[in-house]
């Protein structure tokens, strides 16, 4: 006999292995009466279901002046949202019509979110993670997909992302990174890895004397392309054997702004719509000294740049002339051209440490 489940905005939930595959939509009643959001309010919501049992969240048809579908908050510590097994979906669309999402957390560590399964969501106007502490491991995945803009913001929510979790968000008009730590420590054999793709993604207000950002460790791997993409004090680093493919036609970079590598990460820069990485118009003088950076305080790393469709002629040139790769923070061209090789590879630009 199906055991049917019903959300509760204020109680603590699990949807264990009792339940086998449930839609709900906000017409659904609790306690008599109608909800036209899924709300979970300073309570814990769990998913342990059986194998691949989904529990889908669908939008009423009739909450037309509704403004989140989802609504999940905290103002006490030590709430949780755990997705342990099973798979969560949200549909966040009907008719045409797209709602929101919001989660959030009134201070950090007030809402901590953990997934080890699939949590799915898609086709919403606007999605907001606020001060949301954000764990994925094992080999679950994140699937952000078809929405109009997403946000994650906060004063020092982080997301860590281990093992061989898949993390993507993709086909969404823009995509908001304001003070939130990505730390990605893929150590298995995940085939994607971590990836942002949208129309405009923006990485704002880190720290700029820190080492806040976007981080990939270990052998993890990232795709970030746009076709506009901005860091305004934002700094993304390729640490251990860590691969991003960074692709764009318009970067934008404000003071702080950085790419750093370490150890054996590599980078591999280059456009969408043509084959080279596009800048924010052509005067390079306005872009940060030291965009491309080599951290090596013990000496030369075996970690490399590389850059389809540019040369050793006029890109690099480019590159000295505003002081845009640096060794340690030095930018100094003399120096450089002693610990640095420069080569003009098949695909392009190929910037590496002088290891002899």
């Amino acid at each position: 006999m199906t055991k049917y489940f019903s959300w509760n905005p204020v109680h603590d939930q699990i949807f264990d292995g009792e339940y086998n595959d449930q839609t709900l939509t906000t017409e659904d009643r609790v306690d008599d009466y109608s909800i036209y959001t899924f709300n979970k309010v300073n309570s814990n919501f769990s998913m342990s279901a059986l194998g691949n049992t989904t529990l889908n969240l669908n939008v009423n048809k009739d909450a037309v002046n509704v403004k989140n579908h989802i609504y999940w908050s905290s103002n006490v510590y030590g709430k949780v949202i755990n997705i342990i097994t099973g798979r969560l979906w949200c549909n966040g669309s009907y008719g045409g019509k797209k709602y929101n999402a919001v989660i959030e957390s009134y201070r950090p560590n007030y809402l901590s979110f953990n997934i080890s399964s699939i949590f799915l969501m898609r086709n919403y106007n606007n999605i907001l993670f606020q001060n949301v502490y954000m764990n994925a491991n094992s080999s679950g995945s994140l699937l952000i997909t078809g929405n109009n803009n997403v946000v994650f913001s906060g004063d020092g929510g982080d997301i860590n992302i281990y093992d061989n979790f898949s993390y993507q968000i993709n086909y969404s008009n823009r995509i908001h990174i304001e003070n939130v730590n990505f730390n990605i420590n893929i150590k298995g054999d995940s085939h994607i890895g971590f990836e942002l793709n949208a129309s405009i993604i923006e990485f704002f207000s880190y720290d700029k004397d820190g080492n806040r950002g976007i981080k990939l460790n270990n052998i993890s791997y990232g795709n970030i392309y746009s076709p506009r993409i901005s860091l305004n004090d934002a700094k993304i680093y390729i640490n251990d054997n860590a691969i991003l493919r960074f692709s764009t036609d318009n970067l934008v970079v404000t003071s702080g702004g950085r790419f750093t590598i370490s150890s054996n990460g590599q980078m591999n820069a280059s456009g969408l719509v043509n084959n080279s990485l596009g800048f924010s118009g052509s005067d390079l003088s306005s872009y940060p000294k030291g965009l491309f950076s080599f951290n090596a305080p013990n000496g030369a790393i075996n970690g490399f740049f590389t850059f389809d469709g540019w040369t050793t002629g006029k890109e690099l040139s480019d590159l000295f002339m505003y002081e845009l790769i640096s060794v340690n923070g030095n930018t100094d061209e003399t120096y450089l051209r002693s610990v640095l090789n420069f080569e003009d590879a098949n695909s392009g630009l190929k910037i590496s440490m002088n290891n002899n």
